[in-house]
């Protein structure tokens, strides 16, 4: 059945897309390490986003749910 309202608002989905995407793109990588790699941007930048969502730097992606990815890519839209 498809939902009448999206379970979270994503505010760039495009950004939301590519974060979730480049969490997976590379095995048995972090989660910072596998995004600096697929969004060519600095592994520091992604590590900020991190802490500020209460997230260890050394998270994988499969841990993450729904609303943990677009908190992430709405951090990391900006």
């Amino acid at each position: 059945r498809r939902r009448e309202q999206p379970l979270v608002e994503i505010r760039d989905r495009v950004r939301f897309e590519q974060v979730e995407r480049g969490a997976f793109a590379y095995r048995r990588k972090a989660l910072a390490n596998s995004l600096a790699l697929a969004l060519a941007l600095p592994r520091e930048r992604i590590a900020e986003a991190l802490r500020a969502l209460e997230l260890n730097a050394d998270i994988r992606g499969e841990t993450l749910d729904l609303p943990t990815f677009a908190a992430l890519a709405d951090a990391l839209a900006s």
